[in-house]
């Protein structure tokens, strides 16, 4: 069989993000991983929609009103930046320098924990996993290390699960937040949270920007908006490439910092690590892209333990027909096999034989060895045996390659869509950056050229000038000869001088007509960032109105999806009733013939007992009469003997006599020997009350329920009751 491959497929995950599962917070341990713990309620506050999208929309709107400030206030200052108050005061560098510094040992520091995350995650070369196992350790960010042993979001029963049914979640349903060796717990989870919150500060450095004056760059603006959407979705739905965004962007971030602070202390940075700068951002925003598009396609061989659930009633069901009637059969066979039968198969024998004798009140009362009564026991493992009959099921696990998806929710594809509309038009802004400041087609040109072209710019003015006014002049000239008023001649001539000395009204004309023209360009700017602010605004709400209908569309959907799972669980759970209700029905009718066949074979046996009891009946009955006929023939001879008996000794004649008689009666001994009959005839009268089935005045009498007797009686001599009733 071969190992567990890698595969590329069509994207099934759609853009609208389903609101679960929350990212499980962190759990601190003193410890680069995780230096303390972040509260629920303030890590799941910071990642609600609404936080990034408010602060990214103030942001721009702000930016775009600051610029058009800054811009009138060039202009008054004679095409100057006029800084802010702030940035005039002697402290201001010191904390722009503090602030750079700040960030450099933040990025710094998040590049150290996210490189120990990775090295911790990375499964190894010489593994038997190959590229699957490498997919699994940075497509699974929670759970435990092992290949397959991740804890992903199910999202048809909106539950965490994990595959291999040895490992646990934690008790609230959670990936366990003590789990290590996956990226989440191993670091991302804090570092990647206070990377995205991040993002808010670090639009100090427009607000340095603007204060002292200068415009802030479209690139710059929309670096930092977009970084906080970007962030904020990877974070808050634990998509999988977030982690390489942190990890690579604090990096950047470091080197970044480390050439604000320079510059702000003056020293020079040279040009070519300023290009060897912004060529590494621009690597870094392709691999970005690469790398994040890389898992909406990606697939992978991963061994899921997969539940199925055994049913053992069938088996139970067959095994306890069987075992009823092997009982039976065996018990009734020990009975007639075994020459001297004890305990259970000695009762069983009594009360069969005395239930065929018609005796079914001495019957039950037969009990075996230990005292307890042979129906009862019976009974008791009948229903001990009916019992196995209800369904026993019993879950089972088989282990087996299956192929998954690298990404298990909608919003892990949504931050990866988002992210790629990001980083693409900021691709673009970098690289047309990189061509203006580093390139020959963005460079202006040499100084001697520029001088040229403004010298020649100013004598064709000049030139212009000087012919508008000599034109002027001369119309001016000829409408005075045309003059007769000497009033007009001489305002004419005064307005000539005016317009030579250029203080004529057309100049204080054109003049006014620039200050309105400044006044209305003024006023065009102000109404223009008005129109921007009121369109950000409209823009925020816009966006937060189509937040919220996904939001609630996601949770009604998890709700229909829920409803439609039991809805689909309900039918399958009353079918298995019914089903094993079935089979229970074919079992007991399976095991109910088995039972009347034993019932039959033992009803057969009681009437072969019966039929031998009769013949042994008949046996007794002809000895009987064989013994009456030689107990009469002895007492003819006793007679005859008792005759020739000396007539002087009569006592002696009466006293043989009686042996005789008596003889007679018990069918027995001969008149030799009369004493001994007569001795064992007083002790039968004298124990008569106490055995039963002897004829008497209690002919048939019944112990009673409370005396301490058995069907043997207690001088222990076997009654046959055919026998005696024959008799």
């Amino acid at each position: 069989m071969a190992g567990p491959q890698i595969y590329l497929s069509l994207p099934k995950l759609g853009f609208i993000p389903d609101a679960r599962p929350l990212p499980p917070p962190p759990v601190g341990d003193a410890t680069l991983r995780a230096p303390f713990t972040i509260p629920s309620t303030i890590y799941h506050a910071v990642l609600r929609p609404e936080v990034p999208v408010a602060v990214a929309s103030i942001y721009i709107v702000s930016v775009l009103v600051l610029n058009a400030i800054n811009a009138q206030r060039k202009e008054k200052n004679n095409g100057k930046p006029k800084p802010w108050w702030i940035a005039r005061q002697p402290w201001f560098d010191a904390l722009v320098v503090a602030h750079n510094a700040g960030l450099i040992v933040y990025s710094g520091l998040t590049f150290l924990a996210m490189l120990r995350a990775a090295i911790q995650t990375w499964p190894g070369y010489n593994t038997d996993t190959g590229a699957a196992g490498l997919a699994d350790a940075f497509c699974k960010m929670n759970g435990p290390r092992g290949f397959g042993d991740a804890a992903a979001y199910n999202t048809t029963l909106n539950i965490w699960e994990i595959k291999n049914s040895l490992l646990h979640l934690d008790y609230n349903g959670n990936p366990d937040p003590t789990d290590v060796g996956r990226l989440w717990n191993e670091g991302l989870a804090f570092w990647g949270w206070f990377f995205y919150v991040s993002k808010f500060y670090e639009i100090v450095d427009t607000l340095v920007i603007v204060a002292k004056g200068k415009r802030s760059p479209t690139l710059q603006t929309y670096h930092h908006s977009g970084a906080m959407l970007c962030m904020w979705a990877g974070i808050r739905y634990m998509s999988p490439p977030i982690w390489m965004f942190v990890f690579v962007n604090s990096f950047i971030h470091t080197l970044m910092y480390t050439y604000f602070t320079l510059s702000a202390l003056n020293i020079r940075v040279p040009v070519a690590l300023k290009r060897t700068l912004t060529s590494m951002q621009i690597v870094q925003l392709i691999w970005g892209s690469l790398y994040a598009g890389t898992h909406l396609f990606l697939q992978y061989d991963m061994p899921v333990s997969t539940s199925y659930t055994v049913t053992s009633f069938i088996k139970s069901a067959i095994s306890s027909a069987s075992s009823i009637a092997s009982v039976a059969t065996s018990t009734i066979s020990e009975i007639i096999e075994t020459p001297t039968p004890t305990g259970d198969m000695v009762a069983l024998a009594k009360k069969l034989l005395l239930r065929a004798v018609g005796e079914e009140g001495i019957a039950e009362r037969v009990t075996n060895k230990y005292g307890q009564a042979l129906a009862p026991a019976i009974q008791a493992k009948i229903e001990e045996i009916q019992e196995q009959l209800v369904p026993h099921h019993e879950t089972k696990w088989s282990t087996d390659l299956t192929k998954v998806d690298c990404l298990d929710t909608t919003g892990q594809a949504f931050a990866i869509y988002l992210n790629l509309l990001y980083l693409t038009p900021l691709t673009f802004l970098f690289l047309r950056f990189f061509i203006k400041a580093y390139t020959n087609r963005g460079k202006a040109g040499k100084p001697s050229d520029v001088a040229k072209k403004v010298i020649d710019a100013s004598q064709e003015a000049s030139r212009k000038t000087k012919d508008t006014i000599e034109d002027t002049g001369k119309r001016a000239e000829d409408e005075a000869r045309a003059l007769t008023d000497e009033e007009k001649r001489a305002q004419l001539r005064k307005d000539l001088q005016a317009l030579k000395d250029g203080t004529l009204e057309l100049s204080q004309k054109i003049g006014g007509n620039a200050k309105e023209s400044a006044k209305q360009a003024s006023q065009q700017v102000s109404e223009t960032s008005q129109k921007v602010a009121e369109e950000g605004k409209k823009l925020a709400k816009e966006a937060e109105q189509k937040v919220a209908p996904a939001v609630e569309k996601a949770a009604e959907k998890g709700k229909e999806l829920a409803k439609d799972a039991q809805a689909k669980a309900e039918p399958a759970l009353e079918k298995a009733a019914e089903k094993g209700k079935e089979l229970a029905k074919d079992a007991q009718g399976k095991a109910e013939p088995a039972v009347e066949k034993a019932v039959a074979q033992g009803k057969q046996l009681a009437g072969d007992a019966q039929q031998k009891a009769g013949e042994l009946a008949k046996d007794v009955q002809a000895k009987a009469g064989e013994a009456q006929q030689k107990a009469g023939e002895v007492a003819k001879d006793a007679q005859a003997k008792a005759g020739e008996i000396v007539d002087d000794d009569k006592t002696y004649a009466e006293a043989a006599a009686e042996p005789a008689a008596g003889a007679n009666k018990e069918n027995q001994a001969p008149a030799s020997q009369s004493e001994p009959v007569a001795k064992q005839e007083s002790v039968l009268t004298a124990t008569q009350p106490t055995r039963p089935g002897v004829v008497g005045e209690d002919k048939g009498a019944v112990p009673a329920d409370d005396e301490d007797t058995d069907a043997m009686g207690k001088s222990g001599a076997i009654i046959d009751p055919e026998a005696a009733k024959a008799e």
